[in-house]
């Protein structure tokens, strides 16, 4: 009689056990919830903030302006190609670094993606991205592009030059 005894009471100890375990998943699972909504709001307020940051620090939009012109007559004395050349939609690298000085340039200067892209052969924002990115790779690898860095560089120094 005493085995049947232990057995029940063990029978009795495993069930309270598998009972207490899915409370516990229970309670875990509810955690989990709780803190995926806490999470999503944090995310939903980093996400406004971020956005409100990037309208108000955002450089505006000019309708009219002669730094285009002036870099383009930079360039063509520094590289010999011509503004027409530059702000074409021609794909020849000769061209290309060219193009992305200005664009870099033209961002530095505060110059939004759109109205770069528009001034610049009508180009969407995301090539303008490209092409900056890309002149960051140039200033990160300086000895495999220093051509391009060269270039770049000259201008720079003229444009400020002549800004002042």
């Amino acid at each position: 009689m005493s085995t049947l005894n232990e057995k029940e009471t063990l029978k009795i100890q495993v069930h309270n056990l598998k009972l207490a375990l899915r409370r516990k998943e229970e309670q875990l699972i509810k955690i989990k919830e709780e803190h995926s909504t806490e999470l999503q709001k944090v995310k939903k307020d980093y996400g406004v903030k971020l956005l409100h940051l990037r309208i108000t620090l955002s450089p505006k939009k000019e309708l009219t302006d002669n730094v285009v012109p002036l870099l383009c007559n930079i360039l063509h004395s520094v590289t010999g190609v011509s503004a027409k050349e530059i702000l074409s939609k021609s794909r020849k690298r000769d061209y290309i670094i060219p193009r992305y000085v200005i664009i870099h340039i033209l961002r530095l200067e505060g110059k939004t993606l759109q109205f770069i892209g528009k001034t610049i052969g009508n180009q969407h924002h995301a090539t303008i991205i490209h092409a900056i990115r890309n002149v960051e790779d140039w200033h990160t690898y300086p000895d495999y592009y220093k051509k391009e860095v060269e270039i770049y560089n000259k201008t720079k120094k003229l444009f400020e030059e002549v800004k002042n």
